[in-house]
């Protein structure tokens, strides 16, 4: 069962006692003593406005007017919406769930929300982090509904033969690889949201994969796609690249349903990798680490994995007490034997002070993902755990007053340094002036030949009820310094709520106003998720 306030399954939640003693060990470490667990407030006991809809006869087939349907579509996983949500404040609770099954149906939706004056939030799999479908008292009075996508989830069409799947937008990434891997295919896309997160919501949010280098953000894999909007709907033409005026897969890409609702898209695929191979490196100071990523992604090579963590991030995420900072880089292929692409590699990282701690090999297809290792305790492996266990974990921590938030941002090579340096010191200022025991650590997520995209993570003991006004100075002080610093104020987070002004700063008032009309155009009344990517487009009386 899926949460109602939190992260993913209800099953898979961290247990109290488990809670407890990474509370107590994060807490020791900050040299503060973690609260008291409390636990979020039972769905069943959440005070919800009734719905202000009646469903008409035509729409009883897929509208939903539940309580907990209502309450589940209500947020997604924000920091502000985890604390709401733990304390029972469920806010802009949609009225209807609307679970079209085809693109008729979402036309029909839009067009009987519009003659009402109601507001419509696509809704794919609930995983926002920036506050990307929740309109936070920016819907109209007249009543909010949330369409979810996830019944146009098939496999409409696939072509072999060119490497490409026609997708309903609301298939989640297991189900999309259930269906391409009968066929000995990939999409190989895996953002940390990967279970609970659709195809047209990485579309739309611009969402960066996994990877770190090479095809790893969702805009290289659209080969064409298809959106409904208000006002019609439209697709671009499959093709493998095309030079005929403004990209039009570039509208729907980064969107966040301001201007409609992404129906299907197709997508580029490749075969499945069956040569892996993978290292893990310690240098002794961050900055000659991040010297050897550069070197590496601006030889030409193209690691799938090419992450670096400092030494707080190391210590942290990656379970290690010697000091210094952790690079790990990896290959794979689905021609031929990866291990000369890491032999490479490797040759071009350890000319620095750098020290190899393990290296595993799985050249042979046989081995799967065994192969042979160098040595037993590889940091790679607690890291690769913490990962995908850290929402889990970051929600475990609300109950016991203890913040863990993450940002990011990308900057090219010659800004990197300073910005990291400014975004870590401005960090721990803020956190000083707050009188908030904390840390910060970052590490380094994507590498591109010209930049990078560094992430930061931000660990403290707040204040119960004080914690979205302390979460709040904190992300105004680190979104302010980044784009200060010439950085997006997201690489792949998205733009949502949280970063519209960001987004605002770092745009050109020119471009800013051709988007507002693109707006307009497709969504003359505002109904489309109201407040997103632009705080003064779509607001409704």
């Amino acid at each position: 069962m899926r949460s109602w306030w939190g992260w993913g399954d209800l099953e898979r939640a961290i247990s109290p006692d488990r809670a407890a003693r990474v509370a107590s060990r994060i807490a020791g470490a900050l040299g503060v003593a973690p609260d008291v667990l409390t636990g979020p407030v039972p769905w069943r006991d959440v005070q919800i406005p009734d719905s202000k809809l009646v469903i008409p006869a035509w729409l009883r087939d897929i509208a939903i007017s539940d309580p907990y349907e209502r309450l589940s579509h209500c947020y997604g996983k924000s920091y502000v919406e985890l604390i709401d949500g733990f304390y029972g404040r469920f806010l802009s609770v949609p009225d209807l769930v609307l679970y079209p099954k085809s693109p008729a149906e979402v036309s029909a939706c839009l067009e009987w929300a519009s003659g009402r004056s109601l507001t419509v939030v696509p809704y794919g799999g609930g995983s926002s982090v920036t506050g990307g479908i929740n309109p936070a008292g920016a819907e109209s009075t007249s009543g909010l509904v949330s369409l979810d996508t996830s019944k146009m989830n098939s496999l409409i069409e696939i072509d072999v033969v060119s490497q490409a799947a026609h997708m309903g937008a609301g298939v989640l990434g297991p189900q999309l690889e259930r269906y391409v891997g009968e066929y000995g295919l990939t999409l190989r896309h895996y953002p940390q949201s990967f279970e609970y997160s659709s195809l047209g919501g990485w579309i739309v949010t611009r969402s960066a994969g996994h990877f770190a280098t090479g095809r790893t953000r969702i805009d290289d894999y659209v080969e064409s796609s298809s959106m409904t909007t208000p006002v019609g709907s439209f697709s671009s033409r499959r093709l493998p690249g095309d030079g005929a005026g403004p990209d039009r897969n570039g509208f729907v890409i980064g969107s966040e349903g301001t201007f409609g609702v992404m129906t299907s898209a197709w997508i580029r695929l490749q075969r499945r990798p069956e040569f892996k191979c993978s290292a893990t490196v310690r240098f002794p100071q961050f900055r000659f680490a991040v010297d050897a990523v550069r070197d590496v992604v601006q030889s030409g090579l193209r690691p799938s994995n090419l992450r670096l963590l400092d030494e707080n991030e190391a210590m942290v995420a990656a379970s290690t007490n010697t000091p210094g900072s952790i690079l790990m880089v990896g290959f794979e292929s689905n021609w031929g034997p990866a291990s000369s692409l890491l032999d490479s590699a490797l040759s071009i990282i350890l000319r620095a002070d750098a020290t190899l701690i393990s290296r595993t090999d799985s050249d042979d297809p046989s081995d799967g993902d065994a192969g042979q290792s160098t040595a037993s305790a590889d940091p790679s492996a607690a890291w690769r755990s913490s990962f995908l266990e850290a929402p889990y974990v970051r929600d475990a921590m609300i109950g016991h007053g203890i913040l863990m938030e993450t940002f990011e941002t990308a900057v090219v090579w010659a800004e990197l340094p300073e910005l990291i340096d400014q975004v870590m010191e401005g960090v721990r200022e803020q956190l000083r002036r707050l009188s908030v025991p904390g840390w910060v650590s970052t590490r380094l997520t994507h590498a591109y030949p010209d930049g990078a995209a560094p992430y930061f993570t931000v660990i403290a003991k707040v204040s119960k009820g004080s914690e979205i006004s302390q979460w709040r100075s904190i992300k105004d002080v680190a979104s302010r310094v980044i784009v200060e610093s010439g950085g997006t104020i997201t690489h792949h987070h998205a733009v949502g709520r949280d970063h519209a002004s960001g987004f605002e700063s770092q745009t050109d008032p020119l471009f800013l106003a051709g988007l507002q009309a693109l707006k307009e155009h497709f969504d003359p009344s505002g109904m489309m998720n109201p407040g997103v990517l632009m705080t003064r487009a779509g607001q409704q009386p």
